[in-house]
C-alpha cells in the first residue's frame, strides 16, 4: 500500500480538487480501494466545507497529526490503527491513502523526513506526490486576490509582486523532494496547461478510469477569485475591521460562485522587475521539471502602465454583493 499526497500551493485548482474528492470518497474507497479520509482519529477535527462546494484546505490535517516532531512510532500506530478503524476497511483491502492539502508545497520539505519514519513504522511501500505549478507571475496576480481575501492584505498588485516568493518556495520543494529517492516519487503537470482537465489529471495520477460514475462538486467553481471591485472593498475593509473583511470575502464566493472578472494587470515597470527578479530561479526549477510542466516567465504584452497606481475612489457593487455585505454586517453586530 501506498500513501498518495497531493500537494497544493494556493490558486492551482486545489480547492475544487479537495471539493471532487470529499463528495467521491465513498466511491474511491468502496469501487476503488482509495481511502480519502476527511476525520482525524487523533483529534476527531472533521471540516466538511469542501463537500458542500466551499474553500477548504483539504484532507491535510489528518496527516499532519502524524508529521509533527513530537509524534513518535507509538502514536503514528495508534493514528493508523484508529484510521482504519473508522473507515471501516482493513490495511489489505486498500490499495492507497489519499491525502490534498493546501499549503504543503511550503511545509512538507521540512516533514520529509516524519514522512518517512511514517512509511518504515506502518510498512508502507511508499509515497507517491502530484504536484500543480503555475507560471510565476500568473501565480503571483492570482495569489494576491487570495492574500487579499483571506489574509488581510491592503497594499495593491505591485506591492505584492516585490514580496511575492513562491519560485523560491517551489526550487527548495523540488530540491528536498531529489534527496529522498525512489520511495517517495513525484508527479509534475502545469496548471495552466490543464485547466481544463485537473479531474483527469488526478485520476490519471492516481491508476484510476476516466467514466466511473464520479460525481460533481456542488458548484463548478470553488474558490473563486474575487472581481476587481470585490477586491476594493476587501482591501479596503482589510484595514478597517479585520474580521468583518474575512466574513463578507467568504460570503461573496460561496453566495455568488458565478462571478467573475479579469484579472488586475501591473504595470510593464513592475512586470520586467518581477521577470529579472525571478528568471535565475525559474531557470533552476525548470531543470528539474518534466517537458510538460516547463514554467514560462516574460513580460506579457500590452501591461497597462500604472494601472494600479491610481485606484478609483468609488467601489460598485451589484445588489447581491450588497447584501453580501449587510448579512456579514448582521452576522457579527
Amino acid at each position: 500500500m501506498r500513501l498518495k499526497l497531493h500537494v497544493g500551493h494556493g490558486k492551482t485548482g486545489s480547492s475544487y480538487l479537495q471539493s471532487w474528492l470529499a463528495v467521491n470518497g465513498e466511491r474511491l474507497k468502496v469501487d476503488h480501494d482509495v481511502l480519502y479520509p476527511q476525520q482525524c482519529p487523533l483529534t476527531n477535527w472533521l471540516d466538511q466545507r469542501a463537500g458542500l462546494g466551499q474553500f477548504s484546505m483539504g484532507n491535510g490535517y489528518v496527516l499532519d497529526s502524524v508529521l509533527a516532531e513530537d509524534c513518535g512510532p507509538r502514536r503514528c500506530r495508534r493514528w493508523w490503527r484508529r484510521l482504519l478503524r473508522q473507515s471501516g476497511a482493513s490495511a489489505g483491502d486498500l490499495h492507497a491513502v489519499l491525502f490534498s492539502c493546501e499549503p504543503w508545497a511550503r511545509r512538507l520539505p521540512d516533514r520529509f523526513p516524519k514522512l518517512n519514519q511514517l512509511l518504515s513504522v506502518l510498512d508502507l511501500d511508499g509515497a507517491d506526490l502530484w504536484l500543480l505549478v503555475r507560471d510565476p507571475l500568473d501565480h503571483a496576480i492570482s495569489v494576491y486576490g487570495q492574500m487579499v481575501k483571506r489574509h488581510g492584505f491592503q497594499g495593491d498588485l505591485e506591492d505584492w509582486l516585490s514580496v511575492y516568493d513562491f519560485p523560491q518556495v517551489l526550487l527548495r520543494f523540488l530540491e528536498r523532494r531529489a534527496e529522498q529517492g525512489d520511495r517517495i516519487t513525484l508527479q509534475v503537470d502545469h496548471y495552466g496547461r490543464q485547466r481544463a482537465n485537473l479531474v483527469s489529471c488526478l485520476l490519471g495520477w492516481l491508476g484510476l478510469p476516466l467514466d466511473a460514475g464520479w460525481s460533481r462538486p456542488v458548484q463548478s467553481s470553488v474558490n473563486r477569485s474575487l472581481t476587481r471591485q470585490e477586491l476594493a472593498l476587501i482591501r479596503w475593509l482589510n484595514g478597517v475591521n479585520a474580521q468583518l473583511s474575512v466574513d463578507v470575502a467568504e460570503r461573496l464566493v460561496n453566495q455568488l460562485p458565478q462571478l467573475h472578472d479579469r484579472a488586475p494587470v501591473p504595470s510593464q515597470a513592475a512586470c520586467e522587475g518581477f521577470v529579472q527578479r525571478w528568471q535565475p530561479v525559474v531557470r533552476q526549477i525548470n531543470g528539474m521539471l518534466p517537458d510538460q510542466a516547463q514554467l514560462q516567465l516574460k513580460v506579457p504584452e500590452l501591461a497597462p502602465s500604472g494601472e494600479q497606481a491610481m485606484p478609483s475612489p468609488w467601489i460598485g457593487l451589484s445588489r447581491e454583493q450588497l447584501s453580501c455585505l449587510l448579512e456579514s454586517c448582521g452576522a457579527l453586530g
